[in-house]
């Protein structure tokens, strides 16, 4: 067992299902884009969830939260202060596994877990009450619907970029939610999309932005993504989303769109093959 050498009180680990919301707020007072995987998860995916805590005596100070979508490979999320970390990086789950966590924690994940690829992130933020562009008016949007997605599982390009349960639908109250730009005409499928994957009363985070390599450049993920920016500010709730340091252009993109840098994580491959 390790002591803090400030308080004296002890470090200890405890493996749980779920995170009191009180005690997230209270370790990151002000941030809740840092949480807002675990206050969603928690409540909508009970069952796919775990958490290894870390606390000085009685006190939080940092946590792991183990999203078990795909059970061969589990998503790990690392939030707190870096204290007593050796101490958490032991927590973590046996390769393979995904990491996003603060950029110095990556010696240790390597020391108790192995090599990892690293991929910097940047996390993005859109105040709701700044102004929104006004929509394209010659590109389609609109919720992807349960035939459209069905012919999306068919497309390989789709599937590798999308989580299955982004093509399972329609979405239930309180997201997920799939949009799409569509092209005049019969085609069922839509040519972009964007995604929600938290949907909290302030803040959405957006992810699976996708574009046919056929129709790039052209708009289209643009008007996905500022319909779901529209749905959040209607809700009064701001949008957050991640994104590769080097994809210059979608940062170029989400720049126009109003996003912000917020603050950098650094997303590891632990032996999955997988990229942000």
């Amino acid at each position: 067992m390790t002591a803090s050498p400030r308080s004296g009180a002890p470090f200890t680990l405890e493996a749980t299902r779920r995170l009191p919301p009180e005690e997230i707020a209270a370790l990151l007072p002000g941030n809740p884009i840092d949480h807002a995987f675990a206050l969603y998860d928690q409540e909508r995916y009970p069952d796919r969830v775990r958490f290894q805590l870390l606390r000085e005596g009685p006190r939080l100070v940092a946590y792991l939260l183990l999203w078990l979508g795909d059970p061969a490979v589990p998503e790990v999320h690392w939030s707190g202060a870096a204290v007593a970390s050796d101490l958490l990086a032991d927590a973590l789950p046996p390769r393979p596994f995904v990491l996003n966590a603060p950029p110095e924690v990556e010696p240790l994940v390597q020391r108790h877990r192995g090599p990892v690829r690293t991929y910097p992130l940047e996390v993005l933020v859109r105040p709701s009450h700044h102004p929104l562009p006004p929509p394209d008016p010659g590109v389609r949007v609109r919720e992807v619907g349960p035939e459209e997605r069905e012919a999306l599982r068919a497309l390989p390009a789709w599937t590798s970029n999308l989580p299955p349960e982004a093509l399972v639908g329609p979405a239930s109250p309180g997201g997920p939610r799939l949009v799409g730009a569509f092209l005049p005409g019969p085609r069922v499928a839509p040519v972009a999309v964007a995604r929600t994957l938290v949907e909290l009363p302030g803040l959405w985070v957006l992810g699976g932005i996708f574009t046919d390599p056929g129709h790039r450049g052209r708009g289209f993920g643009r008007a996905a993504t500022q319909s779901l920016i529209a749905s959040a500010q209607r809700v009064g709730a701001d949008s957050a989303l991640y994104v590769r340091a080097d994809n210059a252009p979608a940062r170029s993109l989400y720049s126009r769109l109003g996003f912000r840098r917020h603050h950098s994580l650094l997303w590891m491959d632990a032996g999955s093959g997988q990229t942000p």
